[in-house]
């Protein structure tokens, strides 16, 4: 049965994984410390949040190391 969670969400921001593509609304998990997609064959209690932003592989930061991606946390 899943858990669900109720109430108020927040905006954190976390590193993401560097060369890594993700799209607004992708669940994300922790992979060795950094923000990656989550897939199916992930554990649900694993998911961190939400990504609020895409990130492109033309964007500036894609590859850098340590650039911080806001997620919405329950």
């Amino acid at each position: 049965m899943p858990t669900f969670v109720k109430g108020k969400t927040r905006l954190v921001e976390f590193p993401k994984t560097t060369s890594v593509t993700i799209t607004r609304g992708d669940l994300l998990i922790f992979t060795s410390g950094l923000l990656a997609t989550a897939t199916a064959g992930d554990n649900a209690a694993a998911v961190v949040g939400i990504a609020t932003k895409a990130v492109a592989s033309a964007d500036g930061d894609y590859a850098t190391a340590g650039a911080l991606l806001s997620v919405e946390v329950p």
